[in-house]
């Protein structure tokens, strides 16, 4: 794996390591749709703040390898975020993010002020019988709609002084933000049922 390149799964049933169980295990195809519609996306990051749509800086997508040719709904938005700048102080950014729909999920790209660039995917795929070396039992019997993991990849671009808060902000919220979207997923198809 690339440096400053980090890959977290987020898996249904419960696995070891970065893994968290979708609540309820709501089916794939409500993960995907979720995801696609975008908002939950920006809306359940912890440090957000508020956003606004905004025109799609094409140059800058088309130059970007990134971003897929056969991706669909582009679309670019201003976040504005509160972060911490030195312990106990607090301040606002805002800075463009553009993502782009995917088969099976979403890509985005972040660039915030200080340099800082963050390319994410998350992908819903069919959960391996093997994750990594030595683990067996990926599936458990009984699972119906829980055979799929959700994977998120994330590379981050930034100066060295940066990256170790940038790094620690992010993950934390990434993980939030996903724990909150399979949350808002799993109430979803909990209400279609009833």
């Amino acid at each position: 794996m690339e440096p400053n390149k980090r890959r977290l799964i987020y898996a249904s049933p419960p696995q070891p390591h970065d893994s968290h169980p979708p609540p309820q295990h709501p089916p794939p195809e409500a993960v995907i749709e979720t995801l696609q519609s975008q908002s939950p996306v920006i809306r359940h990051q912890p440090l957000v703040t508020r956003y606004e749509k905004v025109p799609v800086p094409l140059d800058s997508v088309v130059s970007d390898a990134h971003f897929l040719e056969d991706g669909s709904r582009l679309a670019c938005y201003k976040i504005y975020e509160k972060v911490t700048v030195v312990p106990g102080v607090k301040k606002e950014i805002s800075f463009p993010a553009v993502l782009q729909n995917i088969p099976n999920g979403l890509r985005s790209r972040a660039e915030a002020p200080g340099g800082v660039r963050v390319w994410s995917e998350w992908l819903v795929v069919p959960r391996p019988e093997e994750r990594w070396r030595g683990e067996h039992g990926g599936k458990l019997e009984g699972y119906v709609e829980g055979d799929y993991d959700l994977v998120e990849t994330t590379r981050v671009e930034t100066s060295r002084m940066l990256m170790p808060l940038v790094k620690g902000q992010m993950e934390g919220a990434h993980r939030d933000m996903v724990n909150k979207m399979l949350d808002e997923v799993a109430q979803k198809v909990g209400r279609a049922k009833m």
